[in-house]
């Protein structure tokens, strides 16, 4: 049997939940496998009454751990070491009939969990590093946030050196990782977060019709997201004929409400964002915008960026300049990039770009597409990560 441990799983709509499945599905193709997840909760806000995957390929063990979608500090790390153990006591129960376990799950406790618990029973591991952990969190907290990475950086190099493989999101955390845990680079295997092409029709450009040109941010309104300052740029920049979208959901809607009502000229829209519904939205937009703070983004590649590519439109970062979804960017010449933090450049790049011809933005769309297609596809990076996982599976 291959185990799939997945901190987040369907009816989930995000990123990690839909790779899961995606993987779930392919490798129960040709072998036994079982999914160990906790109840769905993420985005922040929505509910999940009695709702469970329909897809009978495979075993889903919902186990029972606490869980908690909100930013709470305290309440995350509990999440964390909560199904960390049920994630343990599940190994310890089925050790016997497991060949490998592949691993996307909470840093840094449920990660330590599972990571331990194969080391004793002798379990391939492969493990997903979504982000940088910990200094994703410490990072930002000072004096306390350096006490903090001396107390946690250990358990992280436990993990890292004890794994049998880890899989990086991108070459920047490959090598940051390699270095800072001091650990073999041919451990390390970039395979990146993909979206489901097929969600995503080529777009029919056909002269548009709208008169307002439309700015969109379309993802969870988290604080690390930074769409505060997104909103602060555009209601700068004082556009005639132009909205800003905000679509999605999360624990910083309040903040990003209270934001948007300090410029009522701004014409500044929140919209929901269903899973189902996002190639539609998306396909309004004339430019689709990615912010995140300052040091957030540098090691991770945020999940929209494909789905944005995807949808064939151009993309505005607001994102560390040296960071893998910096590198994408340039490499597939599909958008600009604003250092993070220089709101007021935000602000000078939304007017430029507003008054750009439709048909620049036409070749900077397909030119994203046609790069995501090519490296971003789950058609590539599915196979690549089922292939990886069925390696070190044991006979």
């Amino acid at each position: 049997m291959i185990l799939l441990v997945s901190a987040v799983f369907p009816p989930e709509p995000v990123v990690s939940a839909q790779i899961a499945h995606s993987l779930a599905q392919h490798l129960a193709i040709e072998r036994r496998v079982t999914v160990s997840c906790p109840k769905p909760t993420r985005p922040y806000g929505e509910t999940y009454p009695g709702q469970k995957p329909s897809d009978t390929s495979y075993e889903v063990k919902v186990v029972r751990s606490y869980v908690h979608p909100g930013p709470s500090f305290i309440g995350r790390m509990l999440e964390s070491i909560s199904f960390g153990r049920a994630t343990r006591k599940f190994i310890d129960e089925h050790n016997k009939d497991i060949s490998v376990i592949y691993a996307n799950t909470w840093p840094l406790f449920a990660q330590y969990a599972v990571t331990r618990t194969c080391k004793k029973l002798n379990i391939p591991l492969v493990l997903h590093v979504q982000d940088i952990y910990p200094e994703t969190l410490t990072d930002r907290l000072g004096l306390i946030g350096s006490i903090a990475r001396s107390l946690l950086m250990p358990i992280e190099k436990y993990v890292m050196n004890n794994a049998t493989a880890i899989v990086a999101i991108g070459n920047k955390m490959a090598e940051y990782l390699t270095s800072s845990r001091e650990i073999d680079k041919n451990k390390i295997r970039v395979v990146y977060n993909w979206q489901d092409e097929s969600r995503f029709k080529e777009p029919d450009y056909i002269q548009k019709t709208a008169t307002e040109f439309a700015f969109m941010y379309l993802g969870s309104l988290s604080p690390s997201a930074n769409i505060e300052a997104v909103i602060e740029a555009f209601g700068d920049a004082r556009l005639k004929n132009s909205k800003l979208i905000i679509a999605g959901s999360g624990n910083s809607k309040q903040s990003c409400l209270k934001t948007s009502s300090g410029y009522p000229n701004a014409n500044i829209r929140f919209v929901d964002a269903p899973s189902d519904k996002v190639p539609d939205l998306l396909a309004t937009a004339d430019v689709l915008i990615i912010p995140l703070k300052k040091g957030f983004g540098k090691y991770s590649i945020p999940s929209k960026l494909v789905g944005y590519m995807m949808a064939s439109k151009p993309v505005l970062a607001f994102i560390d300049e040296e960071s893998d979804a910096a590198d994408i960017i340039r490499n597939a010449e599909c958008g600009w990039i604003v250092p993070s933090g220089n709101t007021r450049a935000l602000t000078m790049k939304m007017q430029e770009v507003s008054s750009l011809p439709e048909t620049s933005l036409t070749v900077l769309g397909q030119s994203g597409r046609a790069y995501a297609l090519k490296h971003l596809s789950k058609e590539v990076n599915l196979k690549k990560l089922a292939d990886l996982i069925k390696s070190y599976a044991k006979p």
